[in-house]
């Protein structure tokens, strides 16, 4: 009788969690450098709530806004927003998702920071159905 036993070596016994480890850590630099921008401008916006909310409050205080999309006027979940921060901070771009009690849309909010306060540049409200963009506050 011969027999012959096959002992497996470290890697053949652990190659099953190993691979996908190694995919998995080899991951985190690519989505780090493209979300962590993304991931940082949600996290500002979260930490400093009064940008959107006073944005939301000029649409709540329009006339034409509030008929087209009927009160109370609500946000959204905000990640389904786009945020943008640059000029070191002290401007901002962001979609944030509106609901009335007749539509769903989309607020479009631009403005920029002057002497610690925000100040809006563009206030736009906009639905796809039906297709509307209302521009609450424009300043050239």
């Amino acid at each position: 009788m011969n027999e012959s036993t096959h002992q497996k070596n470290w890697f053949q016994h652990h190659w099953k969690w190993l691979v996908p480890a190694i995919i998995l850590l080899s991951l985190i630099p690519v989505l780090q450098s493209s979300l962590g921008g993304a991931l940082k401008d949600y996290g500002t916006l979260y930490t400093n709530p009064s940008i959107y909310e006073n944005a939301l409050d000029i649409v709540r205080g329009h006339e034409e806004a509030s008929n087209f999309l009927g009160t109370p006027i609500e946000t959204l979940f905000l990640v389904e927003g786009e945020v943008q921060y640059f000029n070191d901070g002290n401007s901002v771009k962001m979609t944030i998702p509106i609901k009335g009690r007749k539509v769903k849309g989309r607020m479009d909010v631009e403005a920029d920071k002057v002497n610690g306060k925000w100040v809006y540049a563009l206030i736009r409200v906009r639905a796809k159905k039906p297709k509307v963009q209302i521009e609450v506050l424009k300043t050239e």
